[in-house]
């Protein structure tokens, strides 16, 4: 198992419990209604993203700096277009991060 893996199994497992769902579809999630969740699950999908677009011969750290800002940015991106899906706008703004 990849350090990779590891990350994304764990993120995901963080923002399941936390949110109190089993899964968390991004692709069906609008980028409206991800602007409105509350601050733990804005940390808990930026951390699984984070992960997800992490390259294969990426350290394995996790720069919180740079996932708050990336959060950040897809709250914002997200509050200017609410009709999205979140998973699109994720790869619009962190898969161009890698």
């Amino acid at each position: 198992m990849t350090m990779k893996t590891i990350l994304l199994a764990g993120a995901a497992i963080l923002a399941a419990s936390a949110a109190g769902a089993a899964t968390l579809d991004l692709r069906k999630v609008t980028c409206g209604d991800f602007a409105k969740s509350d601050s733990q699950s804005l940390t808990n999908v930026s951390l699984w993203l984070s992960g997800y677009y992490m390259g294969e011969d990426d350290d394995a750290v996790i720069d919180f700096d740079r996932v708050n800002k990336m959060g950040n940015a897809l709250v914002q991106y997200c509050a200017a277009n609410p009709k999205e899906p979140v998973s699109d706008a994720a790869e619009k703004l962190m898969g161009k991060a890698k």
